[in-house]
């Protein structure tokens, strides 16, 4: 949570200046998955899953640490539930279990576009083998069951993970086959029927994230949708503007939608109402542990649990290292114009 507010401190305060390196995801990628290894190719998906769990977990433990309630920034924004409901074929009975999601990922295979991918996802399926059958919990036979998943609580935004990678053994094999994405999508014929706000759910795209090359090796980049109407490519340290037109072209990956009638300035009100609220159990948490107690990925780079300027450390530096006076306070004046900065971009 900590390098993730230094990563937005960031983002904000260099907006429209020049690109900048997430060192404090980098260097402590090992903190966010055990399974990402130096030198080796990783998956945007797995990463992002991993890294929205990292924070989730950070953020539930600073909650318990304020008395606040489970909840955290990351299920507010991309939390959503699945409902599996199976039925007997015998007696008839049903019955439902519920799955927590941060992202949906959906078989493009005889799939031409999300909605199809969607309908093959919460399409009803029997269930009828004869070697390992449903023990109803009604009836108490071996049944034949009909089982169908759909979506009970819809996120706020919507992530979709195209499985474009599968495994035969050792060997990875990569889909490239072409999705046809829209810039809207309506999940209302994929939701619960009891849940009133069926009705009422539009998405429009975001954001789309793209992976270039074979199935062992290649390189990601993103197409960002501004709000200007504008989209961007991002390739590492480069930044092109482009045209929709070009971004349907692509073999997508993830896809990013977001629920219409949420605007921009209502998820900076709710960010910064998750700032007020974490900011001090963050800052005690961070400040208190140098290890992973608190969940927190530390960060030996920079001051990373909050963009505040500690004076008394930088001077505290300055006499152990013998830095010049007129360079420290030069640092000194850099934090305090990038706090300033922070704090106006939020206000």
């Amino acid at each position: 949570m900590c390098a993730f507010t230094n990563h937005l401190f960031d983002a904000l305060y260099l907006t429209g200046q020049s690109s900048f390196e997430p060192k404090s995801f980098i260097n402590n990628r090992r903190e966010i998955s055990l399974n990402f290894v130096d030198g080796e190719q990783e998956d945007a998906h797995e990463y992002l899953q991993s890294l929205l769990t990292s924070i989730h977990e950070c953020c539930v433990r600073l909650s318990k640490v304020a008395s606040m309630d489970s909840e955290s920034l990351i299920t507010q924004v991309f939390g959503g539930r699945l409902r599996s409901q199976t039925r007997c074929c015998d007696c008839g009975h049903k019955s439902e279990t519920f799955e927590p999601v941060t992202d949906l990922s959906l078989e493009i295979s005889g799939a031409n576009d999300p909605f199809s991918a969607f309908e093959s996802f919460t399409r009803l399926e029997m269930i009828d083998d004869p070697e390992n059958r449903f023990t109803c919990s009604n009836c108490n036979a071996k049944v034949t069951v009909e089982k169908q998943m759909t979506i009970d609580n819809a996120p706020q935004v919507l992530i979709i993970h195209l499985k474009r990678f599968s495994f035969n053994g050792n060997i990875i094999k990569k889909n490239f086959q072409e999705v046809d994405f829209s810039l809207s999508m309506n999940l209302s014929p994929f939701v619960n029927n009891h849940v009133e706000e069926a009705g009422d759910l539009n998405y429009r795209l975001y954001a789309v994230i793209v992976h270039l090359g074979s199935p062992s090796y290649g390189h990601y980049v993103s197409f960002v949708h501004s709000d200007k109407k504008n989209w961007y490519l991002m390739s590492d340290e480069k930044v092109m503007m482009t045209r929709f037109e070009e971004v349907k072209k692509q073999k997508a990956y993830i896809l990013f939608y977001v629920k219409e009638g949420i605007s921009s300035s209502s998820v900076k009100e709710f960010m910064i109402e998750r700032f007020k609220r974490n900011f001090k159990a963050e800052e005690e948490s961070c400040s208190s542990s140098t290890s992973d107690e608190s969940g927190c990925i530390s960060d030996e780079m920079s001051n990373v649990c909050s963009p505040k300027v500690d004076e008394k450390s930088l001077h505290d530096k300055k006499a152990d290292t013998g830095e010049d006076e007129e360079v420290s306070n030069k640092n000194e004046e850099d934090e305090k114009k990038k706090r300033k900065a922070f704090d106006l971009k939020i206000s």
